[in-house]
Parts: C-alpha cells; sequence; structure tokens
C-alpha cells in the first residue's frame, strides 16, 4: 500500500476545498439575496402604481408635490382646464411635471405657491359645483 498523494489528501488540497465551498456558497447566497430584493422591489413599484387617492376626494390639504395636474384632475373631479387656467400655465409639455417642478419653474423656485394655487382653483370649483363634491367623506390615502 503505498501513500496516497492526491490533492484532497494534501493540507494544500483541503484548503482549495474550503475555498470552492466558500465561493460556492457565497454564489447561493448571492443569488437568494438578488431574488428576494427582486421580489420586494417588484412589490414595491406595483403598490405604487395602484396606490391613488379615492375619486372623488374633496380634502385639498392631501395634495402634495409628486403630484401631477392630470392625476389631481381625475382624482379630484375638476377638469384639467380649469386647473391650468387656475396656474396660469400652458398644459402643453407640463402634463407630466409634478407640483414640485413646476413650482420651480413658474413661481420662481418657491415651494408650495403652485400647491396653493391649485387647492384655490379646487376649492372655486368646488363652490362653482357643488355637486362635484362626493358624498363620502374624505378618506386619507395610503402610504
Amino acid at each position: 500500500m503505498g501513500i496516497d498523494n492526491s490533492p484532497e489528501m494534501t493540507p494544500a488540497g483541503r484548503g482549495r476545498n474550503w475555498q470552492e465551498i466558500l465561493i460556492v456558497l457565497a454564489v447561493v447566497a448571492g443569488l437568494v439575496f438578488t431574488v428576494f430584493f427582486s421580489f420586494r422591489l417588484y412589490h414595491s413599484i406595483f403598490s405604487l402604481r395602484h396606490m391613488h387617492l379615492p375619486t372623488g376626494t374633496s380634502d385639498v390639504n392631501l395634495i402634495q408635490g409628486w403630484m401631477t395636474v392630470p392625476y389631481i384632475a381625475k382624482d379630484y373631479q375638476v377638469p384639467e382646464t380649469d386647473l391650468w387656467q387656475g396656474l396660469s400655465i400652458p398644459d402643453q409639455a407640463n402634463r407630466r411635471k409634478n407640483l414640485n417642478q413646476l413650482d420651480r419653474e413658474f413661481a420662481g423656485g418657491k415651494p408650495g405657491v403652485i400647491i396653493e394655487r391649485v387647492k384655490s382653483t379646487i376649492l372655486a370649483y368646488q363652490t362653482a359645483h357643488p355637486r362635484a363634491r362626493p358624498l363620502s367623506p374624505t378618506r386619507t390615502p395610503l402610504p
């Protein structure tokens, strides 16, 4: 019986086996983390896409800077043209901009000016069109 000098039996060979095992474990852990966080990202995007104010919301205090004029027009049941006229801003090329962006461009960078104009325009519309106000109480949107 001779001495077996295969790589698995030598001390250097055992170290290489551990390195291979650690590499495989690191790759598997990386794949698990990737799948886990990909699922969370998909869930977050899906949740954001379906998050909106209840249709017919009348509480103008719920208006926030990330909202766009078309979004507000739909949820507050106010014609989009009335909002653009109240803001004195052309709707072409501005429909996709949120209220914060419109503040920077059309209000001299003063935060909240456009939001206040939108609120006053909605309140004026609701006063002139009382049926535009929903019968149900106002609800707060989900975070």
